[in-house]
């Protein structure tokens, strides 16, 4: 079988991977343990390039903080192959770090003399062949699919809904697709999606397997439309991991602390944990958490024996976290209401003032488990009151756990009671039988008989001083009560001054932000206003042909306009006449239009001359007035005022163009006859 490919590196002397400059390595090539290749100086980008050819399954090294100077380097580093290999530190022997020299004299890999970076490099290199030192882990065992659409949607328009209703659709289709591979491939994974109108804004898959595993059966993309992400999870530290069992992750030791946990799955799922007593130990939620990250966190606080959810039936990531945890999974008989859930919250924060709940996913595990542990506190205290009326002594926290379990009083007296019977046993080294424990549980029932009949003797005594005692009890209980309003009274205006100020500030920004809306929505209204004005003008002259729609252009070019039969005897609504194009404006008046309606009356005087030189009337908008019609991106004009206008205008120019053709005829003729009148002059000399 062969071995693995593996490639050992030192850092060069005076290079180092904080410093601006590429750092540079020595490194080499161990396959079949024997080295293949040799490279005295290679920098970073060579060396990633390198593993791209060779595809090492390790890269060895004496300090993984040669490779990149913290965590966050060390992961942005591995994201740039494309299949990662595994780092090994070969110093690193359990938790403690050892020099390199000692550890190759161990293995008889040198003899003397110091190790220069390519005797270092190779062996580093052989070390890890051997499973020498501890894998740097950055990744957990889990990828994340992220589907998402390509681009922005963009603002407004027929087109840009239909296009996102398109990539929505698009996202929905691609998550059921890679929903399928996943199911049929046997991967365990979450989904978390957010839902739209017309199928899923986003969705993420969390898959319990590393990415390599995913390699031919997912695939990822990134197209105008959608793009699919595959990464994999990154811890939030590094881990070190023995190389002799490089995938056993070593557990940490579980206080012994029972706990009952609610969770609120979703793109942000909420979890709250209770112990057994109902106190709050953590409430917190997180974005796209795992199933394998939140069982980590719950293990750090103790063992979970019960799951609580809101909703009925349980969510899949619920039931699989119950499982996981080997918990018992509580349902509720219905789906808890908002009303209901915020209630059952805001009264549990009265009892614990210094709780904080940041958002509602908080806020809906919280009330989970505290309707959880509400169903099981009257069985809790019954199993209290039982066991101090028979005055045994055991561990409540496990009755708890088994009552939790579904376990009857008897069942659980029993349970534990053995259980403690023969540990004592084992701790004073006496063996003992089935047929000895169950004398010893009769000796102990008789007992209990014995001990009930002097109790109930007690109580017949207690009873006759209860009775009397009652009566100081009502009068107490009266005083306490108007006391207790006396001081309720008391805190309410104390409250209300204390929460006055804030109130007042709240509702004060609330003002603030609703006049600032208000008067968004009153503008955009106007505007709605105007608009449904213009139309209902315009619907009303069009019935009865008095408007004509013009030719909107920004200015007269080629790009802008097509001179053809079509224009002719049109009225065009010129933009910015000025940057027009004189030949395109020269053709119009070829071709005969019956005027333009420009912005401003001051035209350019090279535009002015054309228009008079083929009379093209033209018009303002202030001329024209209320005749004058903007609808969205059309101009309408009133036919009978647009008409007597651009008449008016005709015969200006024709008069102007008259005028100025007059007169320069008289003074073509005036220079003629200076001209010939010199040529006689000279003919007569």
């Amino acid at each position: 079988m062969d071995s693995p490919t593996i490639i050992g590196i030192d850092i060069l002397p005076q290079e180092s991977v904080s410093s601006s400059r590429e750092p540079h390595y020595a490194a080499v090539i161990l396959k079949n343990d024997k080295i293949i290749e040799k490279f005295n100086c290679i920098s970073l980008r060579e060396l990633i390039s390198l593993a791209e050819k060779y595809s090492p399954a390790i890269i060895a090294t004496d300090n993984v903080f040669e490779l990149a100077k913290d965590f966050n380097d060390l992961v942005s580093l591995l994201s740039k192959f494309k299949h990662p290999p595994k780092i090994l530190q070969v110093t690193r022997i359990k938790d403690e770090i050892k020099p390199l020299e000692q550890i190759a004299r161990e293995f008889n890999l040198i003899t003397s003399g110091k190790m220069n970076p390519l005797t270092t490099a190779e062996v580093v290199a052989k070390l890890a062949s051997l499973n020498i030192g501890s894998y740097v882990e950055v990744f957990e065992q889990e990828t994340k699919i992220i589907i998402a659409r390509g681009r922005s949607l963009g603002q407004g328009g027929m087109s840009t809904e239909r296009y996102k209703r398109n990539i929505q659709s698009l996202i929905l289709r691609v998550t059921k697709k890679i929903k399928e591979t996943l199911d049929k491939h046997g991967f365990d994974y979450d989904l978390f999606f957010r839902k739209s109108e017309y199928g899923l804004d986003r969705s993420t898959f969390i898959v319990y397997a590393p990415r390599e595993k995913l390699y031919g059966i997912i695939k990822q993309m990134k197209g105008h439309d959608l793009q699919v992400i595959i990464k994999p999870v990154t811890k939030n530290r590094i881990e070190y991991v023995p190389a002799s069992a490089p995938f056993k992750k070593t557990q940490l030791e579980t206080p012994q602390r029972y706990l009952m946990v609610g969770v609120d799955p979703g793109i942000v799922t909420g979890v709250a944990v209770l112990n057994l007593n109902g106190y709050p130990i953590t409430v917190f939620s997180k974005r796209e958490l795992s199933r394998n990250q939140l069982i980590k966190k719950l293990s750090e606080l103790g063992k979970v024996v019960l799951v609580a959810t809101d909703v009925n039936p349980a969510p899949v990531y619920v039931k699989k976290l119950a499982s996981s945890l080997n918990a018992v999974l509580f349902i509720p008989p219905y789906n808890l209401s908002v009303e209901e859930k915020r209630k059952i919250v805001q009264e549990y924060q009265e009892k614990f003032a210094n709780l904080r709940i940041s958002n509602t996913h908080q806020r809906d595990a919280l009330a989970a488990v505290i309707k959880a542990y509400q169903s099981f506190k009257p069985k809790f205290e019954r199993l209290e009151k039982r066991l101090r009326e028979l005055c045994i002594e055991i561990p409540m926290n496990e009755a708890k756990v088994l009552i939790i379990r579904g376990k009857t009083f008897k069942e659980i007296i029993d349970s534990i009671s053995s259980r403690i019977a023969i540990k004592q046993a084992l701790e004073t080294k006496k063996e003992i039988s089935t047929e000895d424990l169950y004398e010893r549980y009769i000796r102990q029932v008789e007992a209990l008989k014995g001990r009930v009949e002097e109790l109930e003797k007690i109580v017949r005594e207690l009873k006759y001083e209860n009775k009397s005692l009652r009566e100081r009890v009502k009068e107490l209980e009266e005083e306490n009560w108007n006391l207790k309003k006396r001081m309720i009274r008391l805190l309410e205006e104390k409250e209300k001054e204390i929460l006055k100020d804030k109130k007042l500030l709240l509702l004060t920004e609330n003002i603030r932000s609703l006049r600032k809306k208000n008067a968004e929505l009153e503008i955009s209204r106007n505007k709605l206003k105007e608009q449904i004005v213009k139309l209902k003008k315009v619907l009303d002259l069009a019935l009865q042909n008095e408007i004509e729609e013009v030719l909107i252009v920004s200015s007269i070019t080629p790009s802008n306009i097509t001179v053809n039969e079509k224009i002719k005897n049109s009225i065009i609504y010129v933009q910015e006449i000025a940057s027009s194009n004189l030949n395109t404006l020269e053709e119009l008046g070829k071709i005969g239009i019956r005027g333009l309606i420009v912005k401003d009356s001051q035209l350019p005087p090279h535009i002015k001359n054309l228009l008079i030189r083929y009379t093209i009337p033209y018009v303002s908008e202030e001329e024209l007035g209320n005749s004058l019609i903007k609808v969205d991106n059309r101009v309408f004009v009133r036919k009978d005022h647009i008409g007597i206008l651009l008449a008016e205008r005709k015969k200006q120019l024709e008069k102007i163009k008259e005028e100025m053709y007059g007169d320069l005829l008289n003074k073509i003729i005036e220079e003629y006859r200076e001209r010939r009148k010199r040529e006689l002059e000279k003919l007569l000399e």
